[in-house]
Order: structure tokens, then sequence, then C-alpha cells
């Protein structure tokens, strides 16, 4: 029968999880087990009672881990924070002022590490409790308060994702950015790819295999941003790429499929 939702307790007597599930080559009762901490339940345990559902707390932002690539180009401090690629429309993050590119560095006096250590953090805070976050923007180190909301039914709504389109033909204009050919998005490109009118930048229509962009981007890709500095056009783009250094690294704000994230690509 096994223990699947049982007590994990310690050696005090204490409970401190729920058992999920054990990971076992032999099919046994031997191997690594995993458990729900005991907050967590306790949360759930608690919106249920209370709501007669499991409600969940919402800031409304993308995160990505901050990698030494990353930290580097954003002279923040390394090991530490979360980085914000994408603010939610209508979201407490975007009523609090929070934008693409900040870096939060702690919440309510407590600093975070890493995405799922700011994930623990906010989920363990009520609907409609005030956080203080702690950003790095720019270089300088601010505090922000955000009202923590209750996480909506489809949580991508304030995302606009698009299922992966295939990238139309249209004339390309060579780049000198590691074998990346780009094109003008144009509305008839905007509408093709499905992505919002709004967008701006150029869109990527072919990465050589063997280029360091590689690893990192893909046709269909849109470009927002070089090193943080607005992409309108194609002519932006080759003016930006021909004031580049041949040996550094280069930051790059990109829109796939409705999803913008930040790249870094290394020579």
């Amino acid at each position: 029968p096994g223990n699947s939702g049982g007590p994990l307790i310690n050696l005090r007597g204490e409970i401190i999880g729920i058992n999920n599930h054990i990971f076992t080559g032999t099919g046994g009762y031997q191997g690594i087990g995993f458990a729900i901490p005991a907050n967590t339940a306790r949360q759930v345990l608690e919106s249920v009672i209370q709501r007669g559902r499991v409600v969940r707390a919402y800031l409304g932002v993308v995160l990505q881990e901050l990698t030494p690539e990353l930290a580097e180009q954003f002279n923040a401090p390394a090991g530490r924070g979360a980085l914000i690629a994408e603010v939610a429309a209508d979201s407490p993050a975007e009523k609090a002022g929070l934008r693409s590119g900040d870096i939060l560095l702690g919440v309510n006096g407590k600093e975070v590490k890493d995405v799922l250590q700011l994930r623990n953090r906010i989920g363990q805070l009520g609907v409609g409790s005030e956080a203080k976050l702690s950003v790095l923007r720019s270089g300088k180190e601010t505090e922000i308060l955000a009202t923590i909301a209750e996480a909506p039914a489809n949580l991508e709504s304030g995302f606009r994702r698009r299922p992966a389109p295939s990238a139309p033909q249209a004339p390309e204009t060579e780049s000198p950015l590691a074998g990346i050919s780009v094109r003008e998005l144009t509305p008839a490109v905007i509408r093709e790819l499905e992505l919002p009118s709004d967008t701006t930048g150029v869109v990527v229509s072919r990465v050589a295999p063997d280029s360091p962009a590689a690893r990192s981007l893909q046709p269909g890709d849109v470009i927002e941003e070089i090193n943080r500095e607005a992409i309108r056009s194609a002519s932006d783009f080759e003016e930006a790429v021909a004031a580049l250094p041949s040996d550094e690294r280069v930051m790059l704000f990109i829109n796939r499929r409705g999803a913008r994230s930040f790249v870094v690509v290394t020579p």
C-alpha cells in the first residue's frame, strides 16, 4: 500500500511534510522519498478551510535565472536574485512599477538567491498582503511595494503566448552578428507570426548552425534589444552590431512566440 499521503516525521516526533512518492530501482520501499513541506501543506489546508478552494499568491512576472553571464551584463551580484523577463498586463507587478530587466534581490527583508527561492517567498504571502521587494535597476538598488493578488485561473492570461509558427519568407538583411540573418518586422510579418500589433524589433530568419548565436537563437525569434538598446529596424540592428567589439558578450532581449527573455551570446 505504501505511505503516500502519510506524515513525514522527524526524530522529535514533529510532522515536517506529507509523503508524496518514492523513486526506487527495485519497486520496493527503498530509494529516494519525496514529500510536500509541512508549511506548504498547512497553507493549502487553511485555504481550503477558509475559502473552499486552493488560493495561490500572484505577482505577475516571468522570471529567469540570473546566470553568471547575465549578472555580468546587468552589473549585478552573482549568485543572488532573479531576473524579470516579462511583466503581465494589469498584474500586481505592473501596478507596482516593476519592469523587464529588473532584478529581484529580496522579499520583505529576506534575500533571495534564485528563481525557486523567490517563488517560494511570494507563495508564502497571503492574497492582499503587501510585499516589500528589493530591486536592482540599472545598477542601483531600490525598494518597491507590491500588493499580492490571487493567481488567475489562466496564469498565461497576462502573457501573450502563441503557437510556434513557420517563419514567413521575406527579403533578408545579412548581419555581421555571428551568422544571423534578420528581416524587417513589417505588419504582414507580425500578423503571420501571430504577434501583438505593437511588437517591435527585427525577425531572425536564419542562424548558421556553427555560429555562437546558434546556442541561443532560432528562426522566428524577434530581437527587441541589443545590450538594452531598442532595435526597431534592420538598420538599427546593423548599426548596433557594427559597434560591438568582436570579443565581448552580447545581451539580447528576444520575443519567442510571445514569450520574452534575455539571452547572452558569447563569441
